[in-house]
């Protein structure tokens, strides 16, 4: 899997730049507005307690939680894409 994903970002710098602006985006939409939905959720449950929670708060925040993961691992690519393109810029 990385192996074919190193291959991937390494194959031209346009595809690279691509791939870079695919995952920023991915990074931005999961990371909209998270934290005031986490601090709502946490404030619902903090209020009303096991109702909330049998209501679907802990659903929701397992949700949140999920794409903040997601969110990581979109920076993380944009990393790896960033070194990519400057590692191409400083040898050439």
């Amino acid at each position: 899997m990385f192996a074919l994903l190193r291959r991937i970002i390494t194959y031209h710098w346009f595809s690279t730049l691509l791939l870079m602006t695919l995952f920023a985006l991915v990074f931005g939409v999961m990371t909209v507005n998270i934290y005031e939905l986490a601090k709502a959720n946490l404030s619902l449950i903090a209020r009303y307690g096991s109702t909330a929670l049998a209501d679907g708060a802990l659903q929701q925040f397992l949700g949140l939680v999920l794409c903040g993961f997601v969110a990581s691992i979109a920076y993380a690519l944009i990393k790896a894409c960033e070194r990519v393109l400057v590692r191409r810029i400083l040898e050439d």
